[in-house]
């Protein structure tokens, strides 16, 4: 066993697999919100990632926390209900284009 398999047994970690982490956004991703059937009210509104993913109570349901600026409050949603919110090549930075 990998020190970090030992490290994460002892502090009981939830890590998510990786092709979870493959399908997630970063921190601080400007997003859309669609294809949601429990609020479909906040299909098309934008939000902010502010988490990694993170697996639901006891479940393999991995979600990020979204602040959605119209509700003006978080939520978790599913990576495959978001997507990255279309841009102007001109209003991305240097570091955002690397």
């Amino acid at each position: 066993m990998s020190l970090f398999d030992r490290l994460r047994s002892r502090l009981s970690l939830s890590v998510p697999p990786a092709g979870i982490v493959a399908m997630s956004f970063p921190i601080g991703s400007s997003v859309i919100l669609r294809d949601l059937v429990g609020a479909s009210h906040l299909n098309g509104k934008y939000g902010v990632v502010k988490s990694c993913p993170n697996a639901g109570m006891g479940t393999s349901d991995y979600r990020q926390e979204v602040y959605v600026i119209d509700a003006k409050k978080k939520f978790m949603f599913k990576p495959s209900n978001l997507r990255y919110e279309p841009r102007d090549i001109d209003s991305l930075t240097t570091a955002e284009m690397k």
